[in-house]
């Protein structure tokens, strides 16, 4: 799981913007799933968990941004269920079961 969390955060932080997060997470819970072998879902899940939590970890390192508040949660809720969806889709794909 590990592994998967710090490849799929790499790419992402190297830019792409969300497009490139998605496919980076969806990757990395791929790669979680197929070294777990089993629970392919649960594995995909926490990669996309830990990669969440690392982006909002390095996200909170800079000034804040100056927009709505309603409209950024909105947004980080959207965000964070595609990138859940993505890591769950790619450890389920990839799992040997």
């Amino acid at each position: 799981m590990l592994a998967g969390a710090l490849a799929a955060t790499a790419i992402g932080l190297l830019g792409g913007g969300l497009p490139l997060s998605v496919l980076a997470v969806a990757a990395g819970g791929a790669i979680a799933g197929r070294i777990a072998g089993a629970a392919g879902l649960l594995q995909g899940t926490v990669v996309a968990v830990l990669v969440i939590l690392l982006q909002g970890a390095t996200g909170s390192l800079g000034p804040p941004p100056a927009v709505d508040l309603v409209t950024d949660t909105a947004a980080t809720i959207g965000r964070d269920a595609l990138l859940l969806v993505a890591g769950a889709a790619g450890g389920r794909l990839t799992a040997r079961s």
